[in-house]
């Protein structure tokens, strides 16, 4: 299980944090930035049905990449996303232990140089395995190749059906993944709004979706090798938020309950859980649905304030600005 132990995370009460107000994506800051503990309380009361303060956050407080050398283990560097999550609902199903590095995307610490010596793409997740010399590894697909192998579980040894799994997992790297991304991007968060966009990438992904109802439908419990594997992780970590892709399961059973028995894992629950706890009951509403994905421990406080709001959030798909007070 994770650990968030005195050299990782110390736990402090947001609400009395004062923080710059920018963007929460994979960018630099947007300009002006101002500082503001009182719009914390008010966005999560007013937007996640939060209460006020939610003390007990998890903050990173140690320094970057320094002291690994001093470590042992593995430590995994995240942010509460679909590819996040597949790392850690793995490590969870493994069932060993593991530190967690909330990576605070809304500051691009994930390209800061000491990250990007462990991943010179930037980009969340990644690991270091520290009883391998400090052995970094990035990609969320190349983690869990890694880890499963490693640890001899979630991933079979035989050939034929070890080729079936990462069959299933490249097509969520190569396709539901990328094409979900792009679909939630038109939809919600795209500062105007475009059609083509909006109905090129939400197709494909339904598509995609249906590719997997119809392998489920032959009457298979999970996607490959007849067993519980990172295929089914993989796929299920961006299925769970579909409604962000404009995406519903109405017309997909058997999807419906493949995705029911693996949410149902308690590994799932924890793993959906790190580095913060994640509200699936926000994803109902278009608003608060935004806002979840969007605004995850430290960028739950950094979204916007009342007097700069940025383009991507006062568009038609994405209606965050309306739900801010005052506003």
């Amino acid at each position: 299980m994770a650990q968030a132990g005195r050299d990782s995370f110390e736990l402090v009460d947001l609400c009395a944090v004062s923080v710059p107000i920018c963007s929460c994506f994979d960018r630099e800051p947007l300009q002006p930035c101002e500082t503001t503990s009182d719009l914390v309380g008010s966005i999560r009361s007013a937007t996640l049905g939060l209460s006020s303060c939610l003390p007990g956050t998890a903050i990173r407080t140690s320094p970057g990449a320094g002291s690994m050398s001093s470590k042992t283990g593995l430590t995994l560097y995240t942010a509460g996303t679909p590819n996040g999550w597949k790392a850690s609902i793995l490590l969870e199903e493994l069932g060993i232990p593991y530190r967690v590095h909330a990576i605070a995307m809304a500051k691009n610490e994930q390209k800061e140089p000491w990250f990007i010596k462990i991943n010179p793409n930037g980009r969340i997740p990644a690991i270091v395995d520290h009883d391998e010399g400090d052995l970094p590894v990035f990609e969320s697909g190349a983690i869990m190749i890694y880890l499963a192998e490693k640890h001899g579980k979630c991933l079979p040894t035989n050939t034929r059906s070890k080729a079936e799994v990462i069959s299933w997992l490249m097509f969520q790297m190569g396709g539901l993944g990328p094409m979900q991304g792009q679909a939630a991007h038109f939809v919600r968060f795209a500062p105007e709004q475009i059609e083509y966009g909006i109905k090129r990438y939400t197709n494909e992904t339904k598509r995609l979706y249906g590719v997997i109802e119809k392998a489920l439908s032959d009457g298979r419990q999970w996607l490959a090798a007849g067993e519980y594997t990172i295929a089914d992780i993989a796929n299920f970590s961006w299925m769970y938020v579909h409604q962000m892709a404009g995406i519903t399961l109405d017309d997909l059973p058997h999807v419906q309950a493949w995705m029911k028995r693996i949410e149902e894992r308690p590994a799932v629950r924890r793993g959906i859980d790190v580095p913060e706890p994640f509200d699936k009951a926000a994803m109902q509403d278009p608003k608060k649905a935004a806002l979840q994905v969007l605004l995850t421990a430290e960028q739950r406080m950094t979204l916007t304030g009342a007097s700069s709001i940025p383009k991507m959030f006062a568009s038609r798909s994405c209606t965050c600005k309306k739900a801010l007070p005052g506003s």
